[in-house]
């Protein structure tokens, strides 16, 4: 094709031998072919020339397969079909739809898939809520109408519950509906109440891994400490830390709802 100038220069004027090739070589050969093929019966039109590329990759083979491996000998094999995340993250940018009612991705569809496949890159301590900035509750706290109100006002679904000797210590983490039917009480101490385990886990856990962790382990709350992680090689990461047996401060609390908040960028 890019010879194509020369040989209309012998039939015809040189602007003319241009133009032809322009018409020819970049409007019909470039332009409508992939402005056609890109459509939306793209997939069709694949399927039935599928055959045809069979063909011609058969036909051609004969230089294409001396030529590739003397190319892989010169300047070594590169054959990943993966995609770097950054690339995937642009190629479904370009999937983006203005109208409703169109094929492709919104806004919002796009800003959740970008926000999941960074979810390994993100450590849950850039979401938690500062250990001073938590809510939590004494053991030796009595079942006030003061604190049942304050609870209600909070509507938190889980509260974590602090040792009455120590405050740095967790001793669990308190459902709050488990209130829902005892009657205020003065003389009834919160330490009374079943309470979960507190989920303690290191500071460099990413959220992916946090997500995986919450499934496994049924919880929704997890608390962070400062304690800093290297998972062994080749072998499954054990993230949570024993409560009974934990040195390390406590610097933050995670739950499911900031994962959730994270991957829709809107505060629920």
């Amino acid at each position: 094709m890019e010879a194509l100038p020369i040989f209309l220069h012998a039939l015809v004027p040189a602007y003319m031998a241009v133009l032809i090739s322009i018409v020819f070589v970049i409007i019909i050969g470039e332009i409508l072919p992939q402005a056609y093929c890109t459509g939306p019966a793209q997939l069709s039109i694949a399927t039935s020339m599928a055959p045809l590329i069979r063909i011609l990759m058969f036909l051609m083979s004969l230089i294409t397969i001396p030529i590739a491996k003397s190319l892989d000998w010169l300047l070594g094999t590169n054959h990943s079909n993966r995609y770097k995340k950054e690339d995937l993250k642009t190629m479904i940018e370009l999937h983006e739809v203005k109208e409703s009612g169109t094929q492709g991705l919104d806004a919002q569809e796009i800003q959740m898939i970008i926000q999941t496949i960074d979810l390994r890159d993100s450590l849950a301590s850039s979401i938690m809520i500062p250990i001073d900035q938590v809510f939590m509750v004494n053991s030796a706290q009595r079942l006030t109408p003061n604190l049942v109100k304050v609870l209600h006002q909070k509507g938190y679904s889980k509260v974590p519950i602090f040792d009455k000797q120590s405050p740095e210590k967790i001793v669990g983490v308190l459902k709050t509906k488990s209130l829902v039917n005892a009657p205020p009480d003065h003389r009834v101490i919160i330490e009374t109440f079943n309470t979960q385990p507190p989920l303690l886990l290191p500071s460099n856990i990413t959220v992916l891994d946090l997500l995986l962790l919450f499934q496994n382990t049924k919880s929704t709350v997890a608390l962070l400490t400062d304690r800093v992680y290297s998972p062994p090689e080749g072998a499954e990461p054990l993230w949570t830390i024993d409560p009974k047996l934990n040195q390390n401060a406590l610097i933050g609390l995670i739950a499911l709802k900031d994962i959730f908040e994270l991957l829709i960028q809107k505060d629920l």
